[in-house]
């Protein structure tokens, strides 16, 4: 199944994670994609994963550089919050992937992803001009 860009709520890593947290309250779940094109890890990107991980969120996918790290610390925050009582629970479900390249990422965005909630969020950590060359792939390819 393919879906429109249409039918997937993008948050932007632009947003102030008080505009994340509201607009997540607005919502009975949520799938997450989660793409790193930073090396780095910080301060910030810990709150968003403490966020994601702690509220309705069903399946979180991450991709791009450290995405095993990044899924490993989304697992242990569920714990933190009490959604998963040991790492493993499931509660939210987890997956990194290996993709390198951007078309690979939007492509597997574009079949919605593992997860079957109506609502998709998608965070891009990384630099603007990179950041505008995924929209504009993303809105090509899912169009």
């Amino acid at each position: 199944m393919r879906i429109k860009l249409d039918d997937m709520q993008i948050i932007r890593c632009s947003r102030t994670l008080l505009e994340v947290k509201s607009l997540i309250s607005t919502l009975s779940d949520y799938d997450c994609f989660l793409v790193n094109r930073r090396g780095d890890f910080d301060g910030q990107q810990s709150e968003l994963i403490s966020l994601i991980s702690s509220t309705k969120s069903d399946w979180i996918e991450i991709f791009g550089c450290n995405a095993e790290r990044i899924h490993d610390a989304i697992d242990l925050a569920s714990v933190v919050s009490g959604r998963q009582k040991v790492v493993g629970d499931g509660v939210p479900m987890t997956s990194w992937n290996d993709y390198e390249s951007s078309h690979s990422v939007v492509d597997y965005i574009c079949t919605g992803g593992h997860g079957v909630s109506d609502h998709k969020l998608l965070f891009f950590i990384g630099r603007l001009d990179e950041e505008t060359e995924f929209w504009e792939q993303l809105t090509h390819s899912c169009a």
